[in-house]
């Protein structure tokens, strides 16, 4: 009797683990070749205020260009500076990234 009530405790304990809810909200994924290469990518903000954190290559010079709905520029940032952008204002957005010769793969995840 005793291993079959053990195996129970330890099944619960894992259950209750696996609930554990992510703050990470989808992720955009792309790789830049060169100062040619650029990659335009549209979210919908779910809030007034959304931050996007970025991975970058440790060493180049990656930038990310944000658009409004209406296709206005809204900003121009350099990933360098910081790895996190935040949208303010819901809605759709659109973001590009480009670089300036350097080439890597990049990821920009919506934080929730």
């Amino acid at each position: 009797m005793r291993p079959a009530f053990l195996i129970i405790i330890v099944f619960t304990i894992v259950l209750g683990c696996a609930a554990t809810p992510s703050v990470e909200g989808p992720t955009w994924t792309g790789y830049i070749y060169d100062e040619t290469t650029k990659t335009r990518f549209d979210l919908i903000a779910p809030s007034d205020l959304v931050p996007i954190k970025f991975k970058v290559p440790a060493e180049s010079h990656f930038y990310c260009r944000v658009y409004g709905k209406a296709g206005n520029l809204l900003g121009d940032f350099d990933l360098k500076e910081g790895d996190t952008i935040e949208l303010t204002g819901s809605g759709k957005f659109s973001l590009e990234m480009y670089s300036r010769g350097d080439s890597g793969y990049w990821a920009a995840t919506l934080i929730e």
